[in-house]
């Protein structure tokens, strides 16, 4: 099967994406792969973004949460997790010199794809972004919360 996002990502970038799917994977297969990787689903859909919201496990602690059955938080501003999902690149904590992208490909839309001076990134490092508004040609949908990270990949005071 071929997803919409790997025809989006071959048509802008020219290139195919290599695809496992995360239960295939485990932790050392990603500390030995030589690339960023992108997770797509939820704390209950995929083992890899459940690891990398469990506290224990994480020696990053991700500066924000992410409870499957209750809310996306960062900082202070809490949002419902039916209804929000989170979307941020932060460094791997399975392979130094690496990120993970959570939930993001091709931040720009269909409608920047008229010239190569719009394609380019309309995210900052993290994003919350409510699912119930659906995507147009030009965005994403409502983003509830962004920003960047600090240097040290904490949430900004």
């Amino acid at each position: 099967m071929r997803y919409p996002l790997i025809r989006r990502w071959e048509a802008v970038f020219r290139g195919t994406p290599t695809v496992h799917a995360a239960d295939q994977l485990t932790e050392a297969d990603l500390a030995a792969m030589d690339c960023n990787i992108v997770l797509w689903g939820t704390p209950a859909t995929n083992h890899l973004i459940a690891t990398l919201f469990d506290d224990s496990a994480n020696a990053h602690h991700l500066p924000l949460s992410w409870g499957a059955e209750t809310a996306v938080t960062v900082g202070s501003s809490s949002f419902p997790s039916a209804s929000h999902v989170p979307l941020l690149v932060y460094p791997s904590p399975w392979a130094p010199g690496r990120y993970v992208v959570l939930n993001s490909g091709v931040t720009h839309r269909e409608e920047d794809d008229r010239t190569n001076a719009l394609q380019n990134p309309k995210l900052p490092d993290w994003a919350v972004v409510d699912i119930t508004t659906p995507p147009t040609g030009d965005t994403i949908g409502r983003v509830a919360a962004a920003d960047f990270f600090d240097e040290q990949w904490q949430l900004k005071p």
